[in-house]
């Protein structure tokens, strides 16, 4: 799926033929991996060079899995390894300090961006 006026398109999500849905943020030409949602309630966190590196270079950080548990990853793209592994806080918690952290990551390229 894309999304922008015509020419200035950029890909926001893909859906793949078993349910899982791959989310993608960043300008037009360099968008990025953010997360992939699978259809049994598991959630992957990824994060990359911001559309400056090679695409699919995104590396794999957190996994939310369906029975609450969060995994955390260090590593380079294909070489992650879990870190951390515990209890999912709240939901809702856990949803605005992403979404408080995806604000600060935005304002920060904006002001790079000029």
């Amino acid at each position: 799926y894309y999304e922008g006026e015509k020419g200035a398109e950029r890909f926001v999500r893909m859906v793949f033929a078993d349910g899982a849905v791959a989310h993608y943020e960043g300008e037009s030409g360099a968008e990025w991996k953010v997360c992939v949602e699978f259809t049994k309630g598991n959630v992957h966190y990824y994060e990359g060079e911001r559309g400056e590196g090679e695409r699919g270079a995104e590396r794999l950080v957190r996994m939310e899995l369906a029975d609450g548990m969060v995994q955390h990853y260090e590593g380079e793209r294909g070489a992650e390894r879990m870190v951390q592994a515990g209890a999912s806080e709240d939901k809702a918690a856990a949803e605005k300090r992403y979404k408080a952290m995806r604000v600060a990551e935005l304002r920060s390229e904006c002001e790079r961006l000029g």
